[in-house]
């Protein structure tokens, strides 16, 4: 029988061997050590506080970095706040995502690696919006750039004068 302990072993490194599937993916040069490869964590929730007004921002199979390019052990994360952060860097790894919006509280996101199965899932909700008619609800697509973040493509939100029609 395993122990408890051995069970967090192996999970400890699954988390780093999943870390090197994303950096073969989508790895990308160190903000502060140029040959370094890493991932950027572009969640803000997840960019924890590693010390004294610096957050975590990049990390690899072995160490955080911060904003000003200090480096940590991995351990200086709990490893549930290390899984926080590796689950979002891998739901940002796709290069292409579709939100929803209601009332400005953000309600879904679905990731997606094709752009036209992103395009058909935005049009299935844009469809959606107006057949329910539903005021203040928004729709749209991003595209991972080469920096990793997400810059804004297809946008639709229903309005007043559409309700009125």
């Amino acid at each position: 029988m395993e122990t408890l302990r051995e069970k967090h072993t192996n999970l400890e490194q699954e988390v780093i061997n999943k870390i090197g599937e994303l950096l073969e993916k989508k790895g990308l040069n160190c903000t502060s050590q140029s040959k370094t490869e890493v991932l950027r964590v572009l969640d803000e929730e997840k960019m924890y506080n590693l010390e004294g007004g610096r957050w975590l921002v990049e990390l690899n199979e072995t160490t955080l970095f911060d904003n000003n390019g200090y480096t940590y052990g991995l351990d200086s994360l709990s490893l549930e706040d290390l899984c926080n952060v590796v689950d979002s860097i891998e739901e940002s790894c796709y290069d292409f995502r579709v939100a929803t919006m209601e009332n400005n509280e953000r309600k879904l996101i679905k990731y997606f690696d094709d752009k036209e199965k992103a395009y058909e899932f935005f049009i299935e909700v844009r469809a959606k919006i107006i057949e329910a008619g539903e005021e203040g609800r928004e729709v749209w697509t991003e595209e991972r750039r080469e920096d990793g973040d997400y810059e804004s493509g297809d946008y639709y939100s229903i309005d007043e004068d559409e309700l009125e029609e």
